[in-house]
């Protein structure tokens, strides 16, 4: 898992209202650059070749010489008589590629890839000037960005045709299949797009039923501070509804023994993508005045007044911002070795003793039977964050009127990640910020989004249906021998690594190979 995300606000799938504003692409992955090792001689390069770079290199001499026979022979251009092939059927389905004296796929789905390929070119355009324009100048010009979005893809294009493909198979699923996974990802659907309309029916009640279980809300009805402990709603709001606020910890692989699962936490609690959204008011002063208009309506929605509404949201923002002084900037964080902080729990609790959190995480694992001590070590990503968090908790906790502003923002993070599934009114209120933040209000239909929520929530299984409707025949052999191909030459590349000794090499090449691939899983 990553421990950090750069908070980069992309294009959302779903145009509804979903406001986990957190949420973008994370850029953890590893990259893997393959350096080709400069031989030492000929000989050396040429024993270095695969048996195909071989074979290329001797047909190419072969033909350069055939080349300088042909041109030093004045009689050769007028014996040279043309041959011509007959034309190969091209909608020939076979599972072998055509044989026409050359390797050319001419299968219907190469030729007619290909000419896709073609018609999105813009072949008026210099390569060697514009090659982007060369290569899509066409399909830029017939594919202009749809309304409701700030952003147009092929890639964009590729998921809407997988989302009907997927749509028409959940429909297809009859009520008494025997897949159970099926089922469910078919009736969460179906939910999702409300056709008895009780969602518009239940309005807000959903969502002020679970502010009570939370324990109240002081913008939408009663709230007892006298009584409030932090720890409880921590405990509450986390580990039970599994909701955000603060920090946010999990059970991942630990980073240095991959044998193992540890304790992971880290830093957390901005609603807005960046931090600096927040430090940098001149910049972003009218997206935070867009911010505090969603918040109150939002409050006003769930029975709040809207000038007092109004007012406790802006101190909501002011410990948001007092959050983003003290979290880490993005480049900080990519050194995930120097990030890296072990400790027992018992060494937390000195570091941010702002809750008791033997306590906090038994009252999770109590629900899998497992007990924790405050010998049991855990992965801390930010210790500085955690440190001023807790001086943050104690500031704010000598006074009730602030003591409300942080049981205010902890409702609000479950209040904005549950109002994407409340009636239209909650999910129109969100237009205006997603405007500021993406350039657009969205638009697409429901029935997208639902798809898109359900492939969050039942994932496997929309993926099981998507393969067993789309790969068929040879598909799911030719992705695995692509794999294997990949594998062969991450492996192959070893021997150019001059800093990898034997030993390293053996357990590398281990590695690769115990690879899974999940083609059609």
């Amino acid at each position: 898992m990553a421990h950090y995300k750069h908070k980069v606000f992309e294009e959302e799938t779903s145009s509804m209202g979903s406001v986990h504003l957190t949420e973008g692409v994370t850029a953890s992955s590893t990259h893997i650059r393959f350096y080709t090792g400069k031989p030492k001689n000929i000989w050396s390069g040429w024993q270095n070749r695969t048996a195909l770079e071989k074979a290329l290199i001797g047909v190419s001499l072969f033909m350069s010489l055939l080349l300088v026979i042909i041109f030093l022979n004045p009689m050769s251009t007028e014996q040279c008589i043309p041959t011509v092939n007959p034309a190969p059927d091209i909608y020939e389905e076979s599972d072998s590629y055509v044989s026409t004296g050359q390797e050319y796929c001419m299968k219907e789905t190469c030729v007619t890839t290909a000419a896709t390929i073609i018609k999105n070119m813009n072949t008026k355009s210099d390569p060697c000037q514009d090659f982007y324009k060369y290569a899509c100048g066409q399909w830029i010009k017939t594919n202009p960005v749809p309304d409701g979005r700030s952003m147009w893809g092929m890639f964009n294009e590729l998921e809407m045709n997988n989302q009907l493909i997927v749509k028409n198979s959940l429909e297809a699923i009859p009520l008494n299949t025997t897949n159970k996974a099926e089922l469910k990802a078919k009736m969460y659907f179906t939910a999702c797009m409300d056709p008895n309309n009780t969602i518009e029916t239940l309005g807000a009640k959903p969502l002020i039923d679970l502010i009570k279980e939370i324990g109240g809300w002081n913008i939408s009805g009663t709230w007892n501070v006298s009584s409030w402990k932090l720890q409880r709603t921590l405990e509450t709001v986390h580990n039970r509804y599994n909701m955000a606020g603060l920090f946010y910890w999990m059970v991942g692989e630990d980073d240095r023994n991959s044998s193992r699962h540890i304790i992971q936490i880290d830093e957390g609690g901005l609603t807005l993508p960046t931090r600096d959204f927040y430090l940098n008011v001149t910049a972003n002063q009218k997206l935070l005045d867009t911010y505090l208009d969603y918040m109150t309506t939002i409050g006003t929605l769930l029975g709040g007044e809207p000038n007092s509404t109004r007012d406790q949201m802006k101190k909501v923002i002011e410990f948001e911002t007092r959050l983003a002084k003290f979290t880490e900037p993005d480049e900080d964080k990519r050194d995930e070795e120097k990030a890296y902080h072990i400790m027992p729990i018992s060494e937390l609790q000195n570091l941010a003793p702002f809750i008791q959190w033997n306590h906090y995480f038994n009252a999770a694992f109590r629900l899998v039977n497992r007990k924790i001590t405050s010998k049991e070590n855990v992965v801390v990503y930010s210790p500085s964050f955690l440190s001023n968090l807790s001086s943050l908790i104690d500031e704010y906790s000598k006074s009730p009127e602030n003591k409300t502003v942080i049981n205010n923002y902890l409702v609000w993070q479950t209040v904005r990640a549950v109002t994407p599934y409340l009636s239209k009114v909650f999910r129109d209120a969100y237009k205006g910020l997603r405007k500021a933040l993406l350039g657009s209000e969205g638009g697409e239909e429901p029935w997208r989004y639902c798809i898109s929520d359900t492939n969050n929530v039942l994932g496997f299984a929309l993926g099981a249906l998507y393969v067993r409707d789309v790969f068929n025949g040879q598909s799911k052999k030719l992705a695995e021998e692509m794999i294997n191909e990949i594998r062969t030459a991450f492996k192959d590349n070893f021997k150019n690594l001059k800093w990898m000794d034997r030993e390293t090499l053996i357990e590398a090449e281990k590695k690769a190979d115990a690879i899974t691939d999940m083609i059609g899983c």
